[in-house]
């Protein structure tokens, strides 16, 4: 649905608007300006039904590459091929003209996306009513609230019947309620068979939605695939930092398992085992609502100021769905004369039947409660939650009860 090769942009950047007029003079005989690629070489392509998300820090190059995508940018270098209508969920409410009123708007908007006059008739009720402005549609856009304006845009991009709908961080405005209206229109959307390239800095959101991230850095990429994977290097490589603010790197499994890892070499975690009714070991099976106990190992070096565990327990999609740690729980870790540490936690495997796994982390917290990465392993135990009988939906069991008052 979108094939994207070899793309860059380029902006001259004048340091004073005189430069403009002399560059026009000289006509290229003289540079008086400095370029900036915000994209360099990009390339990629989205098939049809995929949801892609693109992740990486501000300046990263992520919203350059949709607007090129959607042809509101024309391209320095290379091409862009798309199939199908496009809905562009960029700067939402940009295109509308304050002067006119939401009825006017919707139309104007609608017609642009593609929409024919007889499909605009009759979704037009469906949007409006989405949008939930009531009595505003026919008010002067000038008059609405930022949040109106938002809650309209939305609406009318998403009942264009898009082949590809490309959303930049339109998921973050707006209230509660509205944002989970959002979601579930995009889910929709996914379900029908719409490709979507989703940009967001809700690491959960990517985990939950895409199929596939593409990380960005410095306008190139820097990883594309598994979107468990791509999120952990960019949470590594963008916010975790030791105490003396030096960046973790990438590192092989300290177990000698075949998980992504990350550390800073001022300690490790050494082992981590799973001990069930079933068994013991790196993978195990449990039962629904079976007390499970996990076992981690780790050596520190003497410049540790205060250790600390984390185990973090993930669904399928890398979603967190419970963490824990030695703090939580009310206990100091003190290592013996050699620096090794041995903590146990147990807990609970109220969970729905399913595959889950656990990250760890070992942290060096300061005395300003500062909490300093110092090895942190992604995945490095699984276990398989199996049942008899359903007796709740969802994922945890949070052990309902339901009571008839006379």
């Amino acid at each position: 649905m979108i094939e994207v090769s070899e793309l860059s942009k380029c902006y001259r950047l004048f340091d004073n608007p005189a430069d403009r007029l002399k560059q026009s003079l000289f006509r290229g005989r003289k540079q008086f300006y400095k370029e900036f690629w915000p994209v360099q070489n990009v390339s990629f392509r989205v098939d049809k039904a995929e949801v892609v998300g693109l992740i990486g820090a501000n300046g990263s190059g992520k919203s350059t590459i949709l607007q090129l995508i959607c042809g509101v940018l024309q391209p320095t270098k290379g091409s862009i091929t798309t199939e199908g209508r496009i809905a562009a969920l960029l700067e939402l409410g940009s295109g509308f003209n304050p002067e006119f009123t939401g009825h006017d708007n919707l139309i104007m908007n609608a017609s642009l996306l593609g929409l024919t006059s007889a499909q605009i008739e009759e979704r037009y009720q469906e949007i409006v009513d989405f949008s939930g402005i009531g009595d505003f549609i026919y008010q002067p856009v000038k008059h609405y609230s930022s949040g109106m304006v938002v809650r309209l845009a939305f609406a009318i991009s998403s009942y264009v019947d898009a082949d590809i709908l490309v959303v930049d961080e339109a998921l973050a405005v707006g209230d509660a309620g509205f944002q989970a209206k959002c979601l579930e229109r995009i889910e929709r959307l996914m379900q029908q068979g719409t490709t979507v390239l989703l940009v967001t800095h809700d690491m959960q959101l990517i985990k939950r939605y895409c199929d596939r991230v593409i990380y960005l850095k410095k306008g190139q990429i820097a990883y594309d695939g598994d979107p468990e994977e791509g999120t952990e290097i960019y949470l590594a490589e963008t916010k975790e930092t030791d105490s003396a603010n030096k960046a973790v790197t990438r590192n092989r499994s300290t177990t000698g398992a075949a998980n992504l890892a990350f550390g800073t070499g001022k300690g490790a975690i050494t082992e981590a085992q799973i001990v069930a009714a079933s068994g013991r070991g790196s993978s195990v099976v449990v039962k629904q609502g079976e007390r499970v106990q996990l076992v981690v190992k780790a050596k520190i070096t003497t410049e540790f100021t205060f250790p600390r565990i984390q185990m973090t327990v993930r669904d399928s999609r890398g979603y967190n769905l419970f963490g824990f740690n030695n703090i939580y729980g009310g206990k100091k870790l003190t290592p013996d004369t050699e620096g090794n540490l041995t903590v146990m936690f147990s807990f609970e495997a109220a969970l729905q039947a399913g595959d889950y796994a656990i990250t760890l982390r070992l942290d060096d917290c300061d005395n300003t409660e500062q909490v300093n990465l110092v090895d942190k392993q992604v995945g490095i135990v699984d276990f398989t939650v199996t049942m008899v009988t359903k007796h709740f939906d969802a994922v945890i069991d949070l052990k309902g009860r339901c009571e008839e008052i006379e």
